[in-house]
């Protein structure tokens, strides 16, 4: 949904306003985290007086946390009101000044209720209210994409465009109602409290780092290219950068399993268990991630081509085929990044977040400058290649992980198997033109398909295999049963 929403931006807009429209998505995205962890530390709270009866303290700790928020909000809605952001930080064209000092004054009256609201998320997600936060936050971050479409489609300017996507923090506001419907804090009297502050710093304390840190590493190249290039290189590089990243949905799923996991066993792992968990979930993403890789690398042009346009598939397709690189490396350190949180261990992934965040924002002006849009894409792979081996090498050192696990579950003939595919597809590439795309998209599909059934065969095993399995025949029987049903129903209309 996201990917063709794009499309219609950027085509409406052109690359100037919609680069403009990339960096205020940036913005309000890492805002959403930049609350010093609050937001994660008012969980421990919640859950805690969920199950033991509430006390009435964890009031005080939400209001107080509210009230820093609010601070701090308004304290960045100042920064982002200046003229300078867009004459002298971003170098915005002159045409497009005005505009995007409108469009940020309208940002900095959001940044206040987006802080709070990251409050009342974590006040949800102590109360294990997680089916809520779902069902706000899904049309949330479809309407972030959604709402600029639209408004394309009315031939609505840039400014009108943002004014509409900052309307979607009406729906944010449901996260301030149900969450006081669970912690009353609405109202409540009482100081602001110092100490629950300073506790709630010191849990998030190395969450904080990663959570500051983390989206500086992800976003900083694309302020670089509007700064160090031009605002309208911004989108050459944004739309394969979507489109790349959208394969980090396959590791976050994981993710969401693998910290309770993680947590449970603890530093010191239970058996074999651990290393079993790593060794399948790296040939997991391997084998989910790897063939799509492959693919966008290859056929970048033709796939940016087919979604944008060849105008802008002639100047993204390289950074696209840098980018998946990247993006694979990235979701293969998921795994140590989860187990580390999971085992208590935050301050060595805010540790080393923090000495890649030294040396890469350096590299990452010096690529920039030398190489452009490419250059930005491959410091950007680089990056994520040094996090997933150092990550790897710091879950080492809690001892219980260590490299004969990429020997075990078949991961070197998995490695293998997707080095065959690539050279195969590699080849196809450079028989088939652009013009027969339609025999590419035939004989790409015959050949994944053929990659599909050898690693069923040979690169699963039974252990692998029974959870698909499981899922196969549950998904068989609900249909018998309602295949059943709909005859019953054909006698007794009958």
């Amino acid at each position: 949904m996201a990917i063709f929403a794009i499309a219609i931006s950027i085509a409406g807009l052109g690359p100037d306003p919609f680069g403009i429209l990339t960096l205020v998505w940036v913005i309000l995205g890492y805002l959403v985290i930049l609350d010093f962890g609050r937001g994660k530390a008012i969980i421990p709270y919640v859950a805690r007086e969920s199950s033991q009866g509430s006390s009435g303290s964890e009031r005080a700790i939400v209001r107080t946390a509210v009230m820093a928020q609010c601070l701090f909000g308004v304290a960045v809605a100042v920064f982002f009101s200046t003229p300078f952001l867009a004459t002298e930080v971003l170098g915005v064209p002159e045409g497009y000044v005005h505009e995007t000092e409108t469009a940020f004054s309208w940002l900095a009256l959001s940044l206040p209720i987006v802080l709070v609201m990251n409050v009342a998320h974590g006040v949800l997600e102590g109360a294990d209210r997680f089916g809520l936060v779902a069902a706000i936050n899904i049309p949330t971050n479809s309407a972030a994409f959604l709402f600029p479409a639209a408004g394309v489609s009315l031939s609505l300017g840039l400014v009108e465009i943002i004014s509409i996507l900052l309307a979607r923090l009406g729906a944010l506001l449901a996260f301030i109602y149900l969450s006081n419907n669970i912690v009353p804090w609405i109202g409540a009297g009482g100081p602001f409290q110092l100490q629950a502050l300073r506790d709630m710093a010191a849990f998030g304390g190395w969450v904080t780092v990663t959570s500051v840190i983390g989206p500086i590493l992800v976003y900083l190249d694309r302020f670089l290219i509007a700064s160090l290039l031009a605002i309208s290189a911004v989108p050459y590089y944004i739309i394969p950068f979507e489109v790349a990243t959208r394969l980090l949905i396959v590791p976050s799923a994981l993710l969401v399993a693998l910290f309770p996991a993680f947590s449970s066993l603890g530093p010191e792992g239970e058996g074999d268990h651990l290393p079993a968990i790593f060794s399948r979930s790296f040939k997991f993403i391997l084998l989910a991630l790897g063939p799509a890789v492959v693919v966008l690398a290859l056929f970048s042009r033709e796939v940016l081509s087919f979604w944008v346009g060849s105008e802008v598939a002639k100047g993204s397709a390289g950074v696209m085929s840098i980018l998946v690189m990247g993006v694979l490396a990235n979701a293969l350190a998921y795994m140590s990044y989860s187990y580390l949180q999971g085992s208590g261990r935050p301050d060595l992934t805010g540790k080393i977040h923090f000495a890649e965040f030294v040396v890469y924002v350096f590299l990452a002006w010096f690529f920039v400058k030398q190489w452009g849009i490419e250059g930005a894409a491959a410091v950007w792979a680089l990056r994520a290649l040094v996090d997933c081996v150092l990550l790897y090498t710091a879950s080492v050192s809690l001892k219980k992980i260590g490299v004969e696990f990429l020997t075990s579950t078949a991961i070197p003939q998995t490695a293998v198997a997707l080095a065959v595919l690539a050279g195969v597809l590699a080849g196809i590439s450079g028989v088939l033109g652009p013009q027969e795309w339609y025999l590419q998209v035939i004989v790409v599909g015959v050949v994944n398909s053929a990659f599909g059934a050898y690693a069923w065969v040979k690169l699963l095993d039974a252990t692998d295999r029974a959870p698909v399995v499981a899922v196969a025949r549950a998904r068989c029987w609900r249909r018998r049963v309602k295949a059943l049903e709909g005859v019953s129903n054909d006698v007794r209309d009958g």
